[in-house]
C-alpha cells in the first residue's frame, strides 16, 4: 500500500539518486576536461564557441558538482514526521511579515534521521 510515509521515504531516496548521478556527470564533465586539456586534437572537430578545450565540460562539470553538493547535502524532508516546508524566518520574508510576528511551527526532533530515507532512528542501534 502507498502510504504518505513511502511516498516521502521513495521522494528522498529518489533526491539522493540525482545527488549520486550529478556527482557522475560532474566527474564525467571534469574528466573530459581534462582530456581536451592534455589532447587538445582531439577537441579539434568539437564546437567550443572559441573557448579553449575542456572550458565547457569544465564549467558544465562545475556546476553538476555544486548542484550534487546542494541535493546531498540537503536534509532529508519528512513532513509527515512534522518537518516544515519553510523555517519561520523565511516564511516572515517570503511573506513580508513584521519581525515581532511569530507562528507556532512544529520544531524537528534532535534525533537522528537516515540518510537515505528521512526516517528516525532508534537509539539503540546508533
Amino acid at each position: 500500500m502507498w502510504t504518505e510515509a513511502t511516498h516521502w521515504r521513495v521522494f528522498n531516496i529518489m533526491a539522493r539518486v540525482f545527488g549520486l548521478m550529478a556527482v557522475a556527470v560532474a566527474f564525467g564533465c571534469l574528466a573530459w576536461a581534462a582530456y581536451f586539456v592534455v589532447h587538445p586534437e582531439a577537441a579539434r572537430n568539437v564546437e567550443t564557441a572559441g573557448l579553449p578545450e575542456g572550458a565547457v565540460d569544465a564549467v558544465v562539470g562545475a556546476i553538476a558538482g555544486t548542484i550534487a553538493a546542494f541535493v546531498l547535502t540537503r536534509r532529508p524532508y519528512r513532513p509527515d514526521l512534522g518537518d516544515a516546508a519553510f523555517s519561520d524566518q523565511t516564511l516572515r520574508w517570503t511573506s513580508g511579515l513584521p519581525s515581532n510576528w511569530t507562528q507556532s511551527t512544529p520544531r524537528r526532533e534532535s534525533v537522528g534521521r537516515s540518510w537515505w530515507t528521512g526516517d528516525i532512528r532508534n537509539r539503540d542501534s546508533i
